[in-house]
């Protein structure tokens, strides 16, 4: 049954992750309104409980992202947005956010320090300590009008970082989440014989790109399912039921060795 429709609204990211794939593209792309408000009006049709805004950008550069948020609302569509959280750094974008939370606002920061942070997000710490700053101020504003989550992926070498940022967060945001070193579309490694099943990226959500397209997986960077582009003709609902998609689930699920998630690090493990 699908639950969550995933979408990049733009292709522009304002960070340079270490463990990020994301290139800069040549020109800036954003899903226009119309693509937008056919996209929230099958999402409805397909009965998905939710919307996450999420890919290689920062769906809050997008600069009719607040009308996205508040488009969806109106369908009676769940909102899920994940930010690096950079819109707090603008006034401006920072207002029209605060004017259209999302029903669940996760921002990711991945460090409790400045010097981790700095190493793996490009950015300095004097930024680092401003953000957080900002941040935590915009959290008392949000409070009961948003479910307010800051996340962590944790990697070995960030292993230390840990506890020190749950006590940082802890008491200022709804939730403290920890994620797993996610792959990229299957670009870690795992032991011989490991294959992921049941992966939940599969199971119950689909992903379009700012352009309308429609994949399997949000993870799928090259490409290899994509399953059609949203139209008056073609929906999500028709992409949920593509034979495409149901082979790429049943391969998943049986463990065939030559399924496209095979080395798959199952980031989606986590909710």
């Amino acid at each position: 049954m699908l639950d969550t429709i995933v979408v990049n609204v733009s292709n522009l990211c304002n960070f340079t992750c270490s463990r990020c794939p994301y290139d800069a593209p040549e020109r800036a792309r954003f899903m226009d309104k119309t693509m937008f408000e056919m996209l929230a009006a099958q999402a409805r049709a397909a009965s998905a409980r939710r919307v996450r805004f999420l890919g290689l950008s920062e769906p809050t550069l997008h600069p009719f992202f607040p009308e996205f948020v508040a488009l969806l609302k109106a369908q009676g569509v769940g909102t899920h947005v994940i930010s690096n959280g950079s819109f707090v750094m603008t006034p401006q974008r920072r207002e029209a956010i605060a004017l259209a939370l999302p029903d669940e606002l996760e921002v990711s920061l991945d460090a409790a320090s400045s010097q981790i942070y700095e190493r793996i997000r490009g950015k300095s710490r004097d930024y680092f300590d401003l953000l957080c700053t900002r941040l935590e101020s915009f959290f008392i504003e949000a409070k009961g009008r948003a479910v307010c989550t800051v996340s962590f992926v944790r990697w070995p070498d960030t292993e230390d970082e840990l506890q020190v940022f749950e006590k940082r967060w802890r008491g200022i945001v709804d939730r403290v989440r920890i994620r797993g070193a996610h792959s990229f579309s299957g670009r870690v490694d795992v032991a011989e014989g490991e294959h992921p099943s049941n992966c939940p990226f599969l199971e119950d959500r689909i992903f379009v790109d700012w352009d309308g397209t429609i994949s399997v997986c949000n993870l799928d960077n090259e490409g290899i399912n994509r399953l059609g582009v949203i139209s008056e003709r073609y929906s999500i609902g028709d992409a949920w039921g593509h034979p495409r998609r149901e082979a790429v689930v049943s391969a998943i699920n049986s463990r065939n060795p030559d399924a496209q998630c095979v080395s798959c690090s199952r980031c989606a493990s986590a909710p």
